[in-house]
């Protein structure tokens, strides 16, 4: 499998496909009824959001690049905890709005949006090892890939 064929840009692209069939083809029915206090749970996901978003930013800039042109392997900070930080917080935040709005599109597109991620993951873990080695592997080993684990100094 080519790493080009799933670069940032064709991900994205696949992503705003996704959201604009989900919006026009499907229907608004709620899957479950709303709830307020399921509701409130999206204030600390988009909380979550930028907090992850603006921790992973600074510890590793190049974060957001196509995974070929990043220069270093960032073992601190954030990534000493976690090593996608930038998309737990996008899979967090989608199935909090999808508790938001229990619409049968967003959780169709939540759905979506958690297996082009998982396929991003792939990509990038599988770049990542083959440029930096056996410093990747042994990072791997130490650090979670998307669920941190709590309780345990990095």
């Amino acid at each position: 499998m080519k790493t080009n064929l799933f670069s940032p840009w064709v991900l994205w692209l696949a992503l705003l496909v996704a959201a604009a069939i989900c919006t026009v083809w499907l229907p608004t029915d709620n899957v479950f009824p709303p709830n307020t206090y399921i509701a409130i749970l999206l204030i600390p996901a988009i909380t979550n959001w930028i907090y992850l978003m603006i921790r992973a930013s600074r510890a590793h800039p190049e974060a957001g690049l196509n995974p070929e042109k990043v220069t270093q392997l960032v073992q601190t900070g954030i990534y000493g905890r976690i090593r996608h930080p930038m998309y737990l917080a996008d899979i967090v935040l989608v199935w909090s709005v999808w508790l938001f709005w229990p619409q049968l599109r967003i959780l169709v597109f939540a759905a979506w949006l958690t297996i082009v991620v998982g396929i991003w993951i792939a990509v990038e873990e599988r770049t990542m090892r083959r440029r930096f080695g056996q410093e990747h592997v042994e990072y791997s080993t130490r650090v979670p890939m998307i669920i941190p684990r709590f309780g345990r100094k990095p």
